[in-house]
């Protein structure tokens, strides 16, 4: 486990686990910086929470191109830009393959968070091409949906237990065969309103905005439309949005790391602005407060020892580390 104290500490972290970037910082707000390094038997996986006002790959840079960097955002929202003028942005959920042979900015829209997969760039040339620095996933694919699938999952894995390298190898071919597949479709299939609206929701879970008028909105249909897709199938639109903030909410509380979030920062993680109103809807729904629920999976299964992580930490102004 590392610690830095200052902005060159985070820059000499961020290069030891990912590589040289330069990291530019709001001259007037406090920064943070955290970035943890999990190694799953070989697969590296590293964990980013940052309010940088930018982070650089420069040319130079770019000569160490062993790795592709597969994002999976999962908190805020994260700018690209691209040296020949490409640009697109990240939000909660979405996923993006970059080529580290090319020259980009990333561009933090406030306090993010995202994972970064360390896939050979040598098993990728088949996917990556000189003109492009990017490849951004869409919703629209099984082989995406699934990929995701799977990097949320690694994403609340449990280090202690580690992986076997015959364990890495089969999670990196088969990343490797999902990505293939989502990026090789040449045009995404025609989903249905449902769908789409599942796609919104998922999105924007963790906005304390979200609410029915504002996902008829961005589709551009009617409140009552929107009501009707989910009343199809004998439930409500609230209750779908509830069903999905609690389940995530649980997967980590069950999280059992060291930098494990507490129970007030879990609910305004999902969109409760209120503690009392998320532990009494976690209660109704699960039979267990949200307290009781995170030590009962504590007590299932128990931790065996230490992590290898490798940890690198920016102290909040008021001096407390923020760990990634």
């Amino acid at each position: 486990m590392r610690e830095t104290e200052s902005l060159s500490h985070w820059d000499y972290a961020v290069k030891d686990i990912c590589g040289t970037f330069a990291t530019r910082i709001h001259p007037h707000i406090p920064f943070i910086g955290n970035i943890t390094l999990r190694n799953h038997g070989g697969l590296e996986i590293a964990h980013i929470e940052t309010n940088a006002e930018r982070v650089l790959r420069s040319k130079l840079a770019c000569r160490d191109d062993r790795y592709c960097f597969l994002i999976l955002q999962t908190h805020g929202v994260m700018g690209f830009v691209a040296s020949n003028g490409d640009e697109l942005s990240l939000a909660p959920g979405d996923m993006l393959l970059i080529d580290s042979s090319h020259e980009f900015a990333m561009l933090p829209q406030g306090l993010i968070q995202q994972l970064s997969f360390h896939l050979p760039r040598e098993k990728l040339r088949h996917i990556t091409t000189p003109k492009r620095a990017f490849h951004k996933l869409d919703y629209h694919s099984i082989s995406a949906l699934s990929l995701r699938g799977i990097l949320q999952q690694l994403r609340f894995s449990d280090v202690h237990f580690g992986a076997k390298p015959q364990d890495a190898e089969a999670l990196q071919q088969a990343i490797i065969a999902l990505l293939t597949a989502a990026l090789g479709q040449p045009s995404a299939p025609e989903i249905s309103l449902r769908d789409q609206a599942e796609q919104h929701i998922r999105r924007l879970i963790a906005d304390h905005r979200l609410c029915p008028e504002k996902i008829a909105s961005e589709m551009g249909i009617s409140r009552r439309s929107l009501y009707r897709l989910f009343q199809q199938e004998g439930g409500s639109i609230a209750q779908h949005i509830l069903d999905l903030r609690l389940n995530n909410a649980a997967a980590d509380l069950q999280y059992r790391g060291q930098d494990a979030l507490s129970v007030t920062d879990i609910a305004f993680r999902w969109g409760f602005n209120d503690v009392s109103q998320f532990s009494r809807a976690f209660k109704r729904e699960l039979g267990l407060s949200p307290t009781a629920y995170r030590q009962q999976a504590r007590e299932i299964i128990k931790p065996c020892g230490p992590a290898p992580d490798a940890v690198a930490s920016v102290p909040h102004a008021d001096g407390d580390n923020v760990r990634g």
